[in-house]
């Protein structure tokens, strides 16, 4: 129709129309709801007849058939821990001991970790032990917490790859703390303990001749220190532990001496050098010798000590303390400690990774150093001052003041102590294996 038709119609006309139309389309729009609901009644009831058919339920197992026919995707398992091939290795290693409770590995929770305990967790982080408890694991001298060594020896059994050779120095060095370093390997014969196949064991103590109450006389000391020299009976120089029922104190002594390791700064060093060592022996030798050094006890101090028929059980007295003592070595007969050198740049590279990380450790203290001696002459300068009142110094190791180590009290006798400890165990006599290993206890 064309819109002129409209343009002739009365206002009331298009009114009329409009609300024809109006209707029309509501009529239409009503039969469309009704179809679709019609629709939608017709579609619920197919599918509820289909499901009481069970046509889906068909569909469904068919499917799940389907898929179970289907090939199942290859999953590779894990690669099993193998250690059907070992290798008998023997490690050589340094440590700062300050930052740690000891070297021996502790089954209990410790304060501190130990310096064992954190090469096992290198040596299962790599996978060259299942088990520290299954490697034939020996260790050369047990250190106390706070003691360093530069060179502690272990032995034990670690994976070998004859395909892909193991770096083994390497691979630890990258996994341990930057104070703990693997200086070198060795393959020893099978019949090898890195603890009763040592022939000698190196220690070094290291002090200052000055002290704020004074200076140690050096030459003095070196002549008590000569009086260790050759095999005597230590009982008054250690410390006694009744759970090992020892009963044999004699410990040969090779070399004993006071050395100059820094003049500049006038740091020295007790040197002593024997076939094995008592618990805490060191130490109190230290602390004898400090005693000497202040003229507070004569050089024959040492001999009388070492005379158990003179002094028959310890006096006591304050040992030296930790943390300037070093295990500086452990000697070997036909054990040559070395770097791999499978490929000519194995060495080297290994080398370098140690050099830069030992002198990163090194720079760190270095500056600490510095920084304390700057701290150290401010107090000078007060001194310089007002100067310092006498007689008020600290003295080394005195223990019990200015009484004479003749004249303090005694502890109990190794007899004494050994039996009580028997009686409150039930233990008998100690066997000869059992002496054996209570040697070396550092």
């Amino acid at each position: 129709m064309s819109a002129s038709k409209y343009a002739e119609w009365s206002k009331d006309q298009l009114i009329t129309k409009i609300l024809e139309l109006d209707q029309q389309l509501q009529r239409s729009s009503a039969g469309n709801t009704q179809q679709q609901a019609s629709s939608t009644g017709t579609q619920q009831t197919v599918q509820k007849e289909l499901e009481t058919s069970g046509i889906h339920k068909n569909e469904d197992s068919n499917a799940s058939t389907q898929q179970a026919a289907l090939p199942a995707k290859k999953v590779k398992p894990p690669r099993p821990f193998q250690l059907e091939k070992t290798i008998f290795l023997a490690f050589r290693f340094a440590y700062c001991g300050w930052d740690y409770n000891g070297l021996a590995y502790q089954t209990e929770p410790t304060p501190l970790p130990t310096v064992e305990g954190k090469i096992f967790e290198a040596l299962l982080k790599a996978h060259l032990i299942e088990s520290p408890a299954t490697c034939n694991f020996s260790r050369c001298g047990r250190t106390d917490k706070g003691v360093s060594a530069m060179g502690q020896v272990i032995s034990l059994n670690v994976r070998h790859s004859e395909r892909r050779p193991i770096v083994y120095c390497d691979v630890l060095n990258r996994i341990l703390p930057s104070d703990i370093r693997i200086t070198g390997y060795a393959v020893p014969p099978p019949e090898f303990n890195a603890r009763f196949s040592c022939k000698q064991r190196h220690y070094k103590y290291l002090f200052t001749k000055s002290y704020p109450g004074g200076t140690l006389d050096i030459d003095r000391m070196n002549e008590a220190a000569a009086l260790y020299l050759g095999e005597h009976d230590f009982r008054n120089f250690c410390k006694i532990d009744a759970s090992k029922q020892i009963t044999n104190y004699h410990r040969r002594i090779l070399s004993s001496k006071i050395i100059c390791v820094d003049p500049t700064t006038e740091l020295y060093a007790f040197d002593l050098q024997g076939t094995a060592f008592l618990w805490h022996q060191v130490r109190c030798m230290v602390a004898v010798l400090f005693l000497v050094g202040q003229h507070l006890e004569p050089v024959s101090i040492i001999s009388d000590l070492l005379d158990i028929q003179k002094v028959q059980s310890k006096p006591i007295y304050d040992m030296a303390s930790e943390f300037p003592l070093i295990l500086y070595d452990c000697m070997f007969d036909n054990i040559e400690w070395g770097l791999p050198t499978d490929v000519e740049t194995t060495a080297p590279r290994i080398t370098k990774h140690l050099y830069e990380k030992t002198y990163h450790q090194w720079h760190t203290l270095r500056i600490r150093e510095q920084i304390a001696s700057f701290m150290l002459d401010i107090a000078n300068q007060r001194i310089s001052q007002y100067g310092i009142l006498q007689n008020t110094g600290s003295s080394v190791n005195i223990g019990e003041g200015e009484l004479k180590t003749s004249k303090r009290a005694r502890q109990e006798s190794v007899e004494v102590v050994n039996e009580r400890y028997k009686r409150k165990k039930g233990l008998g006599k100690p066997t000869v294996s059992e002496e054996v290993s209570s040697m070396n206890e550092d």
